[in-house]
């Protein structure tokens, strides 16, 4: 697969994109590390909308993997 690739690009320090040429098509690999819960909501806002700016730029007819840590968390509510 390493064969495969033709870009790796440090979008900044949280997140990384790759292409790689397949049989089928270009595939976009996007890795990401989120920013932490204790992080300002500016910082978050400017990762997220990092990220879409990044997924909106990529062709329609391209592949696209998203990977790495989103900083999800699952909430217990008591009713």
């Amino acid at each position: 697969m390493v064969d495969s690739v033709v870009r790796v690009e440090r979008q900044s320090e949280r997140v990384l994109m790759q292409n790689m040429v397949l049989d089928n098509g270009l595939l976009s690999v996007i890795t990401v590390y989120a920013s932490h819960l204790r992080k300002l909501d500016k910082e978050k806002e400017s990762f997220w909308n990092e990220l879409f700016q990044l997924v909106s730029s990529i062709p329609q007819n391209e592949m696209v993997v998203l990977a790495g840590y989103m900083n999800g968390h699952v909430e217990n509510v008591r009713r």
